[in-house]
């Protein structure tokens, strides 16, 4: 009988406390080979940095995963990231760092403009009103 393999997951935008757990948790690899895997510029190259393993510091190094095509930067302009926070009331943005921002921006320009891609799934461990204006923005 012939193996099927198991499609990958739809595009999973990853913030950087949920790529750190992965690496924790010693499964980062795993998801890389079942998931279609997203990152911001801003979390790739300067939020994830290391992962604590046996009470010590383990750098995280993304660039085999970069340089092989296993996950995929997401670069958007920061005019197109303002613009989209211009959208809507200033205060619903209040509390929300510019990456957040951006990865709102991600999920909902990627939709809508030229940065098109069918739906994205947005992991994060933030808080509740970030998952509030994800909600909304969609």
């Amino acid at each position: 009988m012939k193996s099927m393999k198991m499609k990958k997951l739809r595009s999973l935008l990853l913030d950087a406390n949920v790529v750190i757990k992965l690496f924790e948790l010693g499964v980062w690899d795993c998801v890389v080979e079942n998931c279609e895997i997203l990152l911001s510029r801003t979390v790739a190259e300067t939020e994830v940095e290391f992962y604590e393993k046996d009470e010590l510091q383990e750098r995280i190094d993304l660039s085999r995963y970069v340089n092989q095509n296993l996950i995929t930067i997401v670069d958007v302009k920061m005019s197109d990231v303002i613009n989209f926070r211009n959208l809507f009331d200033p205060t619903y943005f209040i509390g929300l760092t510019l990456v957040k921002l951006n990865h709102l921006f991600i999920c909902w320009g990627l939709r809508k403009t030229v940065y098109s891609l069918p739906g994205i799934l947005l992991f994060t461990g933030c808080s509740d009103a970030y998952t509030v204006a994800i909600k909304e923005s969609l």
